[in-house]
């Protein structure tokens, strides 16, 4: 059932949602160079900071996942063999000693899922605060030319609503990433 449910994925709308946000983000790009090229080469030049910020956070949250799925999947493997061979169990009186040994495995699971939720809220906490602080600094930039008088007040509304759009394809490709290896793994 895992394996189908994994498979969905590759046929979710998370990779048409990354395909249109692509598009969005490199007409918004072209949006701000046509107001101006300055802004549009510091926006650029972030995204290599943000990428390496988001492998980082959502390798860490992967590799997580990977665990909780790993001991999701051996306490199924158990429940699955008990069920199978319980009058055997009982022939031999071993049911109490199984029984703990699945009780360890479903506590593993849970601890396992306790800290992937701790990890992923930590980590996009992360994330949040990184994208808001790049366009934080490049709405900075704009207000300064805002005083200089080379952009006006709509140029700025405009300006911040692009600058949001340029990021989201990194995060998308990120979380693709994640949803994604589950599924290439279960082929």
């Amino acid at each position: 059932i895992n394996e189908v449910d994994n498979l969905s994925g590759l046929f979710s709308a998370g990779i048409l949602t990354f395909i249109i946000n692509t598009f969005t983000a490199i007409i918004a790009f072209f949006l701000i160079f046509k107001k101006n090229n300055i802004l549009a080469i510091l926006t650029i030049s972030l995204i290599p900071l943000f990428i390496f910020i988001c492998k980082r956070v959502f390798k860490k949250i992967s590799e997580q996942l990977n665990k909780t799925l790993e001991y999701s999947a051996k306490t199924d493997e158990q429940m699955y063999a008990i069920l199978k061979g319980t009058a055997t169990l009982k022939q031999f009186n071993d049911e109490e000693s199984i029984l703990e040994g699945l009780n360890e495995s479903i506590d593993n699971v849970t601890n396992t899922m306790l800290t992937q939720s701790f990890t992923v809220n930590n980590n996009t906490n992360l994330i949040s605060f990184c994208s808001i602080a790049i366009q934080t600094f490049i709405i900075g930039i704009v207000a300064l030319y805002i005083t200089d008088g080379k952009l006006s007040i709509g140029d700025y509304l405009s300006i911040s609503q692009y600058v949001a759009l340029i990021y989201v394809p990194v995060l998308s490709y990120q979380s693709m990433g994640i949803t994604l290896k589950p599924a290439i793994i279960s082929f």
